[in-house]
């Protein structure tokens, strides 16, 4: 398979209402079509730090279930400030 058949999926910022059925629906139509399906965890946290083990092969199966939060809709906020000092 070539680089023109993967799809992969990464969210971005903060929780949206409707972005899982956006990931189901995206994956469910891209594996029909022959292309193969991944998810990005955690947005581009660890993408911004070249670790690619939180990229993970995406299954109709694995998105098919409403309860269950999607592997690529975690919110991350990788250049959030932490805690700043209160002067």
């Amino acid at each position: 398979m070539s680089a023109k058949d993967l799809l992969a999926i990464l969210v971005g910022g903060g929780p949206a209402p409707g972005i899982n059925a956006v990931i189901s629906a995206a994956t469910i139509e891209a594996i029909n079509e022959g292309f193969d399906v991944v998810g990005i965890q955690d947005g581009f946290k660890w993408l911004i730090r070249e670790d690619t083990s939180k990229i993970r092969p995406l299954r109709i199966e694995d998105v098919i279930r409403p309860h269950l939060r999607s592997p690529c809709a975690q919110w991350s906020r990788p250049f959030a400030l932490s805690a700043l000092p209160i002067l």
